[in-house]
């Protein structure tokens, strides 16, 4: 069985595969991160407002995400 590196790892009995199809394989894994990082992003923003709307403050808020009170304020007003 032939071994191969691809990308830094070692795959076993798998041709080689060429550098574009390396290339467009990462794109398409980075869209897809992309996405889920805006899905998470959009979740925390409502998680926030949620929170402040069940009367948490802002520090107790900031404390929890370990982000500062200034992102938290930026992520409400921006819908980061």
């Amino acid at each position: 069985m032939e071994i191969y590196q691809i990308g830094g790892m070692r795959m076993i009995g798998i041709p080689m595969i060429s550098n574009l199809q390396n290339l467009k394989f990462n794109a398409l894994q980075i869209d897809t991160k992309r996405s889920e990082l805006k899905k998470l992003s959009d979740q925390r923003t409502k998680l926030i407002q949620d929170c402040l709307e069940d009367g948490l403050s802002v520090i107790k808020i900031s404390e929890a995400t370990n982000i500062s009170r200034q992102r938290v304020y930026r992520i409400l007003n921006k819908g980061d």
